[in-house]
């Protein structure tokens, strides 16, 4: 039995069937996206972890132990909301403290886990600030020291960071990334947001309608997607029916559609050679720069596909341009 094991979980609200025989494990020291779209059952997976939600049918497990029926408070789980729910009262330190001394630990072992965890989370120069002196994101550092100075035997942090700009959302990332690493803090956190997925994760399990569409690395479930939901949530891919396959590379399709990322597709303003692959040549209709790439949109036999090219590439293609293409076979991707 893994660490935190869900067995054959449903629930219910009213007539609505939310979670549908979730069947899922979490080993030790793991961090374990729930990754989906809104309304997929993620978060209520996550809130009846915690005893915030009671299940309709099965068992849930923590440690080897039973705690279906137990109260939040006897299952020692750690929790960070989207909303930090710091007092605004209270400085750092009496933020951080507080479930501690509702332990009513001696006050010289509160203040040394206290300015441990304040070093971990790198806000020690904040310890007497009050949160309205905080920037967001230390904000929401607060919150996830509060959380685990009580040495919860789980962490569970329910899109944490949607409310953050982007470039101090990426950087918290990585830092709760280190901070999990480091305290090897078994924790489970769930995002609609598949690069915040991507950078964090040991595992991603997908959810759809409330079930789980697919599970695995977060290089897997990339590079494999295995249904057409997958494909579309995960990365950008080009899915083509089979017909639209055939058109674009003359070869008959292995099944109803098929999956090729953006990122294999080889272009070229002359004929390219490429072994096992499939070659072709089509118009530029349009190109749109996404981060450190151009993503092209290709005209072929009335098929349009997307093809990526970082800034620095040789090739200068420009709309109404004509354009060679090999696609690797092994890249075609074929859904269930």
């Amino acid at each position: 039995m893994s660490y935190i094991q869900f067995e054959n979980i449903h629930k219910y609200f009213g007539a609505a069937h939310v979670l549908k025989g979730i069947n899922l494990g979490v080993e030790y020291g793991e961090l374990v996206t729930l990754l989906g779209p809104s309304g997929c059952g993620k978060s209520t997976l996550l809130r009846c972890l915690a005893g915030l939600e009671q299940v309709s049918e099965g068992k849930i497990f923590l440690d080897g132990k039973d705690i279906t029926n137990l109260t939040p408070k006897q299952r020692d789980i750690g929790m960070v909301f989207q909303q930090y729910s710091l007092f605004p009262n209270m400085t750092v330190r009496q933020n951080v403290a507080f479930g501690l001394q509702i332990q009513k630990l001696d006050k010289a072992t509160i203040e040394n886990k206290v300015k441990d965890m304040l070093e971990i989370v790198g806000l020690s120069d904040k310890i007497n600030q009050y949160p309205r002196q905080l920037s967001g994101g230390q904000q929401q550092r607060v919150a996830l020291a509060r959380a685990i100075v009580m040495d919860p035997k789980v962490l569970l942090l329910d899109e944490p960071l949607s409310a953050i700009d982007a470039l101090l959302r990426k950087n918290l990332q990585i830092e709760i990334r280190r901070i999990q690493q480091e305290l090897n803090i078994t924790t489970i956190f769930v995002t609609h947001d598949q690069d915040e997925a991507m950078v964090m994760s040991d595992t991603i399990h997908l959810f759809n309608v409330g079930q789980i569409e697919q599970s695995g690395t977060p290089t897997a479930i990339y590079t494999h997607p295995r249904t057409r939901f997958a494909a579309n949530f995960i990365g950008n891919y080009n899915i083509l029916t089979a017909g639209e396959f055939h058109a674009l590379t003359g070869a008959k399709g292995e099944a109803e559609h098929i999956a090729i990322r953006p990122e294999v597709i080889a272009l070229s303003r002359s004929p390219l050679n490429t072994p096992n692959a499939y070659l072709g040549k089509g118009i530029i209709a349009g190109s749109v720069p996404h981060g450190n790439v151009v993503r092209h949109s290709i005209a072929c036999n009335g098929v349009t596909i997307h093809a990526d090219q970082l800034f620095d590439e040789a090739v200068d293609l420009q709309k109404g341009c004509e354009v060679f293409f090999a696609i690797e076979k092994e890249n075609c991707l074929c859904l269930e």
